[in-house]
C-alpha cells in the first residue's frame, strides 16, 4: 500500500471515529453543558455531513442529533434542515405504527389474547417521553405459544402477510415458532412490521438458557396514546435490554441510549434485584455489560455498588473494547447475521455459566455445518413457481429446491454461450 494511500485510510479512520464520538455525545435527552462542549469541539473538526446523517440514521439516533444539534452556529443549515425532516418523518411514521399498535391490541383483546407490547414504541413513551425520539421499525408483541395461531389469523385479517413465505404448511410455521420464538409479519403496504414473539430470546445464532416467562407475572400499565396496556416492569425491562443488546453486540448506538436513559430517567431501580436475578438467570455479565457501556459512553449515573461489580467483572474489559471498535468503525465483526470466531469469542466472555457456553459451542458447531444444507433445501416461493405440487406432496419441495437451482445454472450457461456466440457472429 502506498504512502497516499496510507493517510487516506488514516484520514477516513478519523473521520470515522470523529463521527462516532458526535454520535455518542448527541445520543441523549438532557444535554447538559459539558455535552455541549464536547459537541462544538468536535465540530470545530472537518465532518463528513453525508457520513454523519447516515450513520446516525443506521444507529437510530437521527432523531437526537437533531434536537442537540440545532441550536449550533457550527452546523450547515442545510443539514439542520435535512436532520429536521427526518425528525418530523420519524415522528410521523411512530404515530401511524403506533396508532395501529393500539388497534392491534384491541383486536387481539377482543378475542381474549394476552399481548405485550415492548421495546419502540413502549420505550418512547415510558423512556424517552415523546414519540418523536425513539426511532424503530417494527412493532414487538409478545404472546403465548398457544395464542399463534389464532394471533396470525387476526393480523392476516387485518391485512397482514407472513414475512417469510417459504412454509409450506401449518405445521411448518409452528415448528419454526417453537425452534425460534419469533414470527414476523407485515402490512400490505409494506410500511408497517409486526413480530410476534413467543419467546424473548429467541433465534438461531444466539443461546442463552435464561428463561423469561416469569415476566408475565410481573407486568405494569403504561399509557400508549391514551390506552392502557400492560408491559414490563422496570428492572425486568432492563434485563432485556441488555440481553438484547449484547446479543447484538451493540452494534447501534440507540440500545445503549435505552438503558442509558432508562437509568437515568429511574433511580429508584430495585438494583439488589436486578444483580440476583440476573446472576440466577444466567445474564448478571449482560446486565453489568450494558450498565457499562451506558456509563462510559453516555454518562448514565450508576449506584456505587454496580460500579463496583462492573470493577470486579474481568471479562467486561475485552468485550467494552470490542463494541467501542465496532462503533468507531475500526472493526466490522463480531457480525450478528454471521458465524464466526468474533461472535463465537464475544459470546462466549458474555456467558457466565459454563452450561450456556457448551450449550453454545455445540449448537454452533452443528448449525455452522447444517447451515450449508439449509440453505440448499429449504424450500422457497420460487419452488412453488417452478412446478405446483399438490399440498399433500409438499415434502417433495425439499427435493424440488435443489432440481429448479440446478436448472436455473444449466439455463444461465446456455443463455450467456448463446450470447457469446452471436457476439462472435456479428464481429
Amino acid at each position: 500500500m502506498s504512502t497516499s494511500e496510507l493517510n487516506n485510510l488514516e484520514a477516513t479512520e478519523k473521520q470515522t471515529a470523529a463521527i462516532a464520538e458526535l454520535l455518542i455525545i448527541c445520543a441523549r435527552i438532557h444535554f447538559d453543558d459539558s455535552a455541549r462542549r464536547k459537541r462544538e469541539a468536535l465540530l470545530q473538526k472537518e465532518i463528513d455531513w453525508q457520513q454523519l446523517i447516515e450513520t446516525a440514521s443506521c444507529n437510530g439516533v437521527a432523531s437526537l442529533l437533531y434536537c442537540n444539534l440545532k441550536d449550533s452556529s457550527n452546523v450547515p443549515p442545510d443539514i439542520i434542515y435535512h436532520l429536521k425532516k427526518k425528525f418530523f418523518d420519524n415522528l410521523k411514521k411512530n404515530t401511524i405504527q403506533t396508532r395501529e399498535l393500539n388497534q392491534v391490541l384491541e383486536s387481539l383483546a377482543r378475542s381474549q389474547i394476552e399481548a405485550i407490547p415492548f421495546k419502540g414504541a413502549v420505550l418512547a413513551i415510558s423512556v424517552y417521553g415523546s414519540l418523536s425520539l425513539r426511532e424503530y421499525g417494527d412493532l414487538d408483541l409478545l404472546i403465548k405459544e398457544a395464542d399463534f395461531i389464532p394471533a396470525k389469523n387476526i393480523l392476516i385479517e387485518r391485512g397482514y402477510r407472513p414475512k417469510y413465505t417459504w412454509f409450506l404448511n401449518q405445521a411448518q410455521e409452528q415448528a419454526f415458532l417453537c425452534q425460534n420464538g419469533e414470527y414476523s409479519l407485515i402490512s400490505q403496504d409494506g410500511a408497517i412490521d409486526i413480530d410476534l414473539h413467543t419467546r424473548l430470546i429467541s433465534g438461531y445464532l444466539f443461546t442463552l438458557a435464561a428463561n423469561l416467562d416469569y415476566f408475565w407475572t410481573r407486568l405494569q400499565k403504561i399509557s400508549i396514546l391514551g390506552r392502557q396496556t400492560d408491559t414490563f416492569q422496570l428492572e425486568d425491562n432492563l434485563i432485556y435490554l441488555c440481553i438484547h443488546g449484547t446479543k447484538s453486540f451493540w452494534e447501534r448506538i440507540i440500545w445503549i441510549c435505552d438503558v442509558a436513559e432508562l437509568i437515568n430517567l429511574h433511580q429508584n431501580l430495585d438494583w439488589q434485584y436486578l444483580l440476583a436475578k440476573s446472576q440466577s438467570l444466567g445474564c448478571r455479565r449482560m446486565l453489568l455489560l450494558g450498565c457499562c457501556l451506558a456509563r462510559d459512553l453516555l454518562s448514565a449515573k450508576l449506584p456505587e455498588q454496580i460500579a463496583e461489580h462492573i470493577d470486579r467483572e474481568s471479562q467486561l474489559k475485552a468485550l467494552v473494547n470490542t463494541v467501542n471498535q465496532k462503533l468507531q468503525g475500526k472493526r466490522n465483526y463480531p457480525r450478528v447475521d454471521q458465524y464466526t470466531l468474533d461472535s463465537y469469542w464475544f459470546y462466549i466472555r458474555a456467558m457466565e455459566r459454563w452450561q450456556d457456553r457448551w450449550t453454545y459451542s455445540w449448537q454452533s458447531l452443528i448449525t455452522r455445518m447444517l447451515a450449508p444444507l439449509y440453505k440448499i433445501f429449504i424450500p422457497r416461493d420460487l419452488d412453488r413457481k417452478f412446478i405446483a405440487l399438490p399440498r399433500h406432496w409438499d415434502v417433495l419441495y425439499y427435493l424440488v429446491k435443489p432440481i429448479r437451482v440446478i436448472a436455473q445454472l444449466f439455463n444461465s450457461k446456455i443463455t450467456n454461450n448463446e450470447t457469446i456466440n452471436s457476439e462472435n457472429v456479428r464481429e
